[in-house]
């Protein structure tokens, strides 16, 4: 495939408003990694040392 039938294809795509894909919708194991992501970063620390003692805690457990 040439690159201008890529470009071709992903101008007629952008016109559209359509995704070149077909998006997949993640699984119940995949969502519960996403949120337990989405829960580390929002951890907040006052101090490095506050931040090592839930690390260590956290691999205690």
């Amino acid at each position: 495939m040439s690159t201008t039938k890529v470009h071709v294809d992903a101008d007629d795509e952008l016109k559209e408003q359509a995704l070149p894909i077909e998006p997949k919708v993640p699984n119940e194991k995949t969502r519960a990694a996403m949120q337990e992501a989405r829960l580390m970063r929002t951890a907040r620390y006052d101090s490095a040392k506050a931040l090592f003692e839930d690390l260590e805690k956290t691999a205690k457990s």
